[in-house]
């Protein structure tokens, strides 16, 4: 992200960037977790390994609002980014 875009964001986009930042640095650390967890359980004990199916059937952790919430922001900085795209062209 550059500086600019950083200093033309309100605070409610800010607030959401940094949402959607925290969800992928929580889920790079599930993951890392998952494979050391996983890695342990074939090392030790391989008749105990899960199927593929219980290990990726886990739902999202973000919220149907939270999701909407971030559409609707992204479509509001599309209009303002294509408004100040048209007004640089005239």
């Amino acid at each position: 992200m550059s500086p600019d875009q950083f200093w033309s964001m309100t605070y409610r986009e800010l607030c959401l960037a940094l949402k959607g930042h925290s969800y992928t640095v929580e889920r790079g650390i599930n993951e890392a977790w998952y494979n050391a967890h996983l890695t342990t359980i074939g090392h030790h004990n391989p008749k105990k390994f899960p199927k593929l199916s219980e290990v990726t059937n886990k739902q999202p952790t973000i919220s149907k609002e939270d999701r909407k919430e971030m559409k609707s922001m992204l479509e509001e900085l599309t209009k303002r980014r294509r408004k100040k795209l048209k007004e640089k062209n005239i």
